[in-house]
């Protein structure tokens, strides 16, 4: 196992909000709280079609879906061994997960990880933070019907903060989507992740900043 070289100590004051992290008492946009700013037809269409009070419970049952899935993933990388008191999509979505870790190397360093960019006043945080086949990565979990291009905006965000906060480049970022029954395992290098998505990343954060401002 190799040792972990980096060490990030979150300050007493970082107070989560739902629009933005309050670090000190300083505002830090919520790196998804940015990305919302994108527009997503797709999504747009499928609320025209399902009808909004029927989406804004799918959404929400999807949501809580997701989060349980989330902790579960964390308590699996602790080492805790699950009770069989979930129902049978959770227990599915957990044995794809296992499936996937199966065929991996994957020595956790960080879990639920706090990340903030004093140098662009943003702040999130991120599932995993570790080596994947003895590599540093970065990683996120997904429930979603896609992996979508925002979640690659939402990753360089962390890359570059983490950056900041170690001064340690990974050697990339992976998204895993657990979806019905099945997984989906897309990863992108350093280079790929902050030359083609962090730029734009920060665009999205000027219009969000044009849009809300103090208001963050």
């Amino acid at each position: 196992m190799q040792e972990k070289n980096w060490s990030i100590q979150t300050p007493s004051e970082f107070i989560c909000t739902d629009n933005h992290y309050l670090i000190k008492g300083i505002k830090y946009a919520r790196v998804t709280r940015i990305n919302s700013i994108i527009d997503k037809p797709e999504l747009r269409a499928w609320y025209a079609k399902t009808g909004a009070t029927k989406a804004k419970e799918i959404l929400k049952t999807r949501s809580g879906f997701g989060s349980t899935v989330h902790k579960l993933i964390e308590v699996t990388l602790k080492g805790e061994k699950l009770s069989d008191n979930y129902d049978s999509f959770l227990m599915d979505s957990m044995a794809v997960f296992g499936k996937w870790l199966g065929l991996h190397k994957l020595e956790t360093q960080a879990l639920e990880q706090h990340l903030w960019s004093e140098t662009y006043h943003y702040a999130g945080t991120c599932d995993f933070i570790g080596l994947l086949d003895g590599k540093v990565y970065i990683l996120d979990w997904k429930t979603s019907r896609g992996i979508y291009d925002e979640y690659f905006l939402q990753m360089s965000a962390y890359v570059q903060a983490f950056y900041e906060l170690t001064g340690i480049k990974v050697e990339g970022i992976g998204i895993l989507q657990i979806r019905d029954g099945e997984y989906n395992f897309v990863t992108k290098t350093y280079d790929e992740i902050m030359q083609d998505y962090f730029p734009v990343f920060l665009a999205a954060q000027r219009i969000y900043i044009w849009k809300y401002g103090d208001s963050l």
